[in-house]
């Protein structure tokens, strides 16, 4: 349930308190391109745009972009699970964790830009992405979550940063078109069938 609509975004108070508010489904769904605002105001008061609750626009099927501000700390799971035609995704530089199937079954993404604090990417954050060719991941995530990139087949070449000290089952299975793999210092777990049927791998780098 939301509280309140500014423009074409709804919203939740999550701390009344602390003008805290997260963004939620609605009664319409999302769609064409969406700038989430950092703050947003309602009633006379400035409130601070802190997370974006589970499933908030789950099967959008007309949502196409979003951008995630700086403020936003908190992304729920199945955010944006099954939105077919999102391209493109980018996400603020607080943001630690991407929950699990967060972005899972966008059929359509291309890129996602990660801020630079991601630690942790969910179960399934984002398998079945099938156009997902370009994603950042930086040098301090530190896990990745079982079937992440599952059944990705638009990735080719995968550069795992210094931090990750563990990659859960299944994490690349089925991404048929990557060529080549590069795992930096760090990461000490690497999860059974991590690569099943990643049929045109030809070379996986490891410290």
């Amino acid at each position: 349930a939301y509280d309140f609509k500014v423009g074409d975004i709804y919203y939740s108070i999550s701390n009344k308190a602390a003008s805290l508010v997260n963004v939620v489904a609605g009664e319409t769904k999302y769609a064409g391109n969406i700038t989430i605002p950092e703050t947003v105001e309602n009633a006379g008061v400035v409130y601070t745009v802190y997370g974006i609750g589970s499933s908030a626009f789950y099967e959008c099927p007309m949502l196409q972009s979003v951008d995630i501000p700086n403020s936003v700390t908190s992304l729920g799971s199945d955010a944006f699970c099954g939105c077919k035609a999102l391209t493109r995704a980018s996400i603020g530089n607080n943001l630690k964790v991407v929950s699990q199937n967060a972005f899972k079954g966008c059929e359509a993404l291309e890129s996602v830009v990660l801020g630079s604090k991601v630690e942790s990417l969910g179960f399934r954050a984002f398998s079945g992405c099938v156009k997902l060719k370009d994603i950042n991941l930086n040098d301090n995530i530190i896990s990745f979550s079982d079937y992440v990139f599952a059944d990705c087949v638009s990735l080719t070449n995968v550069v795992i940063g210094k931090s990750v000290q563990s990659m859960g089952v299944g994490v690349f299975s089925g991404c048929t078109n990557i060529t080549g793999v590069e795992i930096r210092d760090g990461a000490t777990v690497i999860g059974s069938s991590a690569f099943y049927e990643c049929i045109k791998l030809q070379s996986v780098d490891i410290p």
